[in-house]
Order: C-alpha cells, then structure tokens, then sequence
C-alpha cells in the first residue's frame, strides 16, 4: 500500500458542517483535484459514501446506474446542494447512503494517497487548513502515515493548528518542533514537476536476478513513508505551511 493522508471530523454535538459550508470545501476540494497533477490518488474526502440501491426495481444494473446519472444531472439544475440532491434520490430509492464517509462514528471522513510526492501531502494539507476555515465549527483530524507532517495527529479548526500530547515527555517534543517552526516539512514544488505516477507493480520482478530484486526491494522510499530531512531553502522558493497558520495551540490532555 502507498502511503496515505487521512482526514476524519469525529461525528458529535460539538462539530457542524452544513450543506452550504459542505457545498463550499466540495468545490474547493473539486479546485484542488483539477489544477494540481496527483501521482498516486486524488482527494476524496467525503460526507457521504454513495451506493446504489439494488433493490430498486429497475434491477437491471446498467439501467439503474443510468437512471441515476440521468436524474442526477437533472436535479444539479434545480439550484440544490449536492447534500440535498443525494438525500432526495436517497427518499426516492435510488440511493443508500453511509454518513461520515466511509469511516464509521464520523460526520467528513476521506484520504489521499500520495506515495512520495511530497507536494501533493502538502496539498492536501493545505486543502484541509482551508477546509477548516469554510466550516470553523468542525475540527478536522489529520493523519499522515509519512513524515510531512512532523506530528500525528494534527487537529485544524478555523485556520488553527490544535496539537495535544498525552504526556510532559510527549508535550516537550511537540513544544521544541513549534519553536522551531518545523510542524510541516518544507517542499520544494518544483522536484516533484515530473514525478512519475504510483505503480503497485514492478515491471519485469519476476525475472530479475536475486541480487537486481534486492535492489528494487531495499529502496522503499517511493512508497513515502521513509523521513524528509529538512530543507536547506537558500535561493530555493520553498512552500512553507508553517506560515500559512493562525496559531499553534498546545495542551496536555
């Protein structure tokens, strides 16, 4: 498996998000996917996981799911939120939906893959500290199973970072990478211009010789979970998230 960012807001009376402020991080989400190059997977942070319902009685498959494309295109006209428009053809029977995405106990849910393109975890992340902005009553919960993100998990609510340690040895090593400006890495955009696409296969393995599959086996950095050593940024224009915070709040919980 590449490594993945994950993104979950906890589903309880303390986070909101309406279908105007859903309708808001879709489209920017929609920006995000179409005017960055992603290598490994898009961004599919999610309030609904959608199936069809195969119990309706079009049971021809092929005639449902064009049933459902044609209705949907339809109802996109009416001025409706996208929210709006699942839950209607949800009442009509076309639909099932799961809330939260496809995590359970959750109200947004969703992850990228990113291998290691580092530009594209930086994305997302940005993605989602703009998110948080859009629905500033939510907190999102931020994952990265590589090393962009320099502690996990991240919490952003309203354009702040919030960081919690569970112990005095945990809160001095999150209180020293703050002071340090160094919670995210920073990246330069430019090495990643002709990063090539994911591939989960490796063209040929089976006929290299022994010593050529320990070559390809020993080097696990394209899967991006090895760590990203700071960046020396004279004369390079960096990317630098750090910047781009409210505040950092710190506490032990």
């Amino acid at each position: 498996m590449a490594r993945r960012l994950h993104c979950y807001v906890a589903g309880n009376q303390d986070h909101t998000v309406t279908d105007r402020e859903w309708e808001q991080i879709r489209k920017l989400q929609h920006w995000y996917s179409s005017e960055f190059i992603w290598t490994a997977g898009k961004p599919a942070l999610k309030m609904f996981a959608v199936f069809p319902n195969i119990d309706h009685p079009l049971a021809d498959e092929n005639l449902l799911m064009q049933y459902i494309s044609d209705r949907w295109k339809k109802l996109s006209h009416t001025g409706l939120t996208e929210n709006e428009i699942l839950r209607k053809m949800r009442d009509e029977k076309l639909i099932l939906l799961k809330e939260g995405g496809y995590h359970d106990g959750c109200l947004i849910s969703g992850s990228v893959r990113v291998a290691n393109n580092e530009w594209n975890a930086y994305l997302f992340t940005e993605f989602i500290l703009k998110a948080s902005l859009l629905a500033p009553s939510a907190e999102f919960e931020l994952h990265d199973e590589g090393e962009f993100i320099r502690w996990r998990p991240v919490y952003f609510k309203n354009g702040a970072v919030l960081l919690r340690a569970r112990s005095q040895q945990q809160y001095n090593r999150i209180r020293h990478i703050v002071e340090q400006k160094s919670l995210f890495a920073l990246i330069d955009s430019h090495e990643y211009d002709d990063h090539p696409d994911y591939r989960t296969l490796v063209t040929g393995f089976r006929r290299m010789e022994k010593e050529e599959r320990r070559d390809v086996l020993k080097n696990w950095n394209w899967h991006g979970y090895n760590s990203i050593l700071p960046k020396d940024c004279v004369d390079i224009p960096m990317f630098d998230l750090n910047h781009k915070l409210k505040e950092i709040q710190l506490s032990l919980i």
